[in-house]
Order: C-alpha cells, then structure tokens, then sequence
C-alpha cells in the first residue's frame, strides 16, 4: 500500500554570537530533542493541505551540522486545517480586503484561538519519532 506524504527539513543553525567576546561567533549545536517543536505545526498541516486530501502525514527531518538528525511523523488534522484556514479568511476579509490595520493581538478574543492552542499542543504530542540518526 502506497500513500503519499509530505516532507519538510528543517536545518538547526549551529552558531550563536556573543557580544564583546574576541571570538563573536562560536559553534553550540545541540541534539535535536525527540519532541517536537509546537511552531512547526502550523506549517506542516498546512503543508498536507496544499498536497491535497490524500496526503494524511508528514515527515519531518531535523538536522544538527553535528549532533546527528531526528524524523518526525505528523498526522493530518482537518478540524485544525480548517480553524486556521477560516482565521486566515477572516483576517483577509477584515484587513487586507478591508485595507486597514489589524488590532493588536488580532482575535485574541476569538475562542477559536484556544481551539487552535490546544490542537497544536495534541498533534505535536501525538507525533511520533521514526529514528534518530547519529
């Protein structure tokens, strides 16, 4: 059985800088963390959305310039797909057709928001780590 998924990279830079330091750029890699970071959630739903209705996961890769890698699966979630989708309609209709300036903290009051939070958290928990490669 065959399916199809999409499949995102993600490079960690390797280098922090440090201020009135001889040495201004220094290397500090750090393994990658088998959980996964909740700000690519968005990204990668949105991801399987554009692909279309058949594609029901993602693979994720994390790569270290020297700690090695980790993968990721990501299953497809069409409630979260769809809350996003409608929140970026809205702020398209209300703004940018509107042509006026978003309130600061745009539909902090919007109880989708919250929706959106607790899905995000739920669908990174539930990915699952296929291998971690030295």
């Amino acid at each position: 059985k065959s399916c199809v998924e999409a499949l995102e990279v993600k490079n960690h830079c390797p280098f922090q800088m440090y201020q009135n330091h001889k040495n201004p750029i220094r290397i500090v890699d750090k393994e990658p963390t088998e959980s996964l970071p909740k700000s690519y959630i968005p990204q990668l739903q949105l991801e399987m959305f554009c692909i279309g209705f058949h594609c029901r996961s993602a693979i994720l890769i994390r790569l270290t310039a020297t700690k090695g890698s980790i993968i990721h699966r990501i299953h497809r979630n069409d409630e979260y797909i769809e809350i996003v989708l409608r929140r970026i309609l809205k702020f398209f209709k209300n703004y940018v057709v509107a042509q006026k300036p978003p309130e600061s903290n745009f539909g902090s009051n919007d109880r989708t928001l919250e929706r959106i939070v607790e899905l995000t958290h739920r669908i990174a928990e539930e990915s699952s780590v296929i291998a971690r490669i030295p």
